[in-house]
């Protein structure tokens, strides 16, 4: 018998409506899904209920991924909070070193990416699984 599995809060954060609408029908029913379209919206939807997994564009209006990684990582509440990075920004060498230290995964949007999201996202359903059935 298979143990089921917990559903997790995610945060989708992308200023376009068709990667969010994406992201978000690639999920279900593995997550309970809620989205922001720029960085402030983002950053108070963490503040105001924290997620347990974020998907996070760098290239975002009012407040960039860069911004709310490092403001997240700064703080002890969301220090630990897991985020992966989807981007469509040509990166320098010193910002992908940068996100790969403080990110768990990073992938580029004009890459395929939709199958390691969806693989990387069932191992950390599957990680947040209760113990004992």
């Amino acid at each position: 018998m298979t143990t089921p599995l917990k559903t997790i809060k995610v945060l989708i954060v992308d200023d376009n409506p068709l990667v969010l609408d994406l992201v978000a029908r690639g999920m279900n029913p593995l997550c309970q899904v809620t989205t922001a379209a720029d960085g402030a919206e983002a950053r108070a939807q963490v503040a105001t209920s924290l997620p347990e997994l974020v998907i996070l564009d760098l290239l975002l209006p009012r407040v960039s991924g860069f911004e709310l990684l490092a403001e997240w990582r700064a703080s002890p509440r969301t220090a630990d909070l897991p985020v992966f990075i989807l981007t469509s920004k040509d990166l320098t060498r010193e910002e992908e070193i940068r996100l790969r230290a403080h990110a768990e995964l990073l992938l580029r949007k004009e890459q395929p990416w939709q199958q390691d999201l969806l693989s990387q996202l069932r191992r950390a359903v599957t990680q947040k699984a209760p113990e004992t059935a």
